[in-house]
């Protein structure tokens, strides 16, 4: 009994610097996706059309979160929407507070993925494109946020 306790312990403990561990790896790829995911849903959800950029907002988004997901497939971690902001992040935007911060995070994960050894299994310059992409359309309907 003891040495399964022992073993157990010894498991779990290896399980949970394991996934720290590979969240570490590539934190700012999973910190884009989660905003990337959430700012879909708030331009999908919105009330007006910012200024007419909201599909063409959407359509880059949803380009971009798919193909950060396919880098970190690729590296061996994937997202699994485990991931949490840091508290307070969000403190000082006074609406669209995904949309707004998504843009700090597609400029994080560009710099991550340029400066990253590797090509993410062939995805890596797809990824750098449509955050590039991303970060012009999400900008424009920033833009016209009231």
């Amino acid at each position: 009994m003891c040495r399964f306790l022992v073993v157990a312990t010894v498991t779990a403990a290896f399980g949970l610097f394991a996934t720290n561990r590979v969240l570490a790896d590539h934190p700012h790829l999973h910190h884009a996706v989660y905003e990337l995911r959430l700012a879909h849903e708030e331009l999908k959800k919105a009330d007006h059309n910012f200024g007419g950029q909201r599909e063409k907002g959407l359509l880059a988004i949803d380009a971009a979160y798919r193909q950060i997901e396919k880098c970190l497939e690729a590296a061996g971690d994937p997202y699994k929407n485990t991931f949490a902001p840091p508290g307070g992040i969000y403190k000082g935007y006074k609406n669209h507070e995904h949309l707004r911060h998504s843009l700090v995070e597609l400029h994080e994960a560009h710099k991550y993925l340029k400066g990253a050894g590797g090509n993410f299994g062939g995805h890596k310059k797809r990824a750098l494109e449509d955050i590039d992409a991303a970060i012009i359309h999400v900008q424009k309907c920033i833009e016209h946020i009231k």
